[in-house]
């Protein structure tokens, strides 16, 4: 498990989804993009905050 914390900067790639195939479809332009996020504020199990 990956612990963050305000502040912390996280980068992932992006993957579509497996839920919509109609979303998926819109995200597959997208997939393999790179990008990065900044935590602004988490409370497990209720709010996880970012830019």
């Amino acid at each position: 498990m990956v612990r963050s914390f305000p502040g912390a900067c996280m980068r992932g790639v992006i993957v579509p989804t497996t839920v919509d195939a109609e979303v998926a479809d819109a995200q597959k332009k997208h997939e393999g993009m790179p990008f990065e996020i900044t935590i602004e504020q988490m409370e497990s199990e209720r709010l996880f905050s970012f830019r």
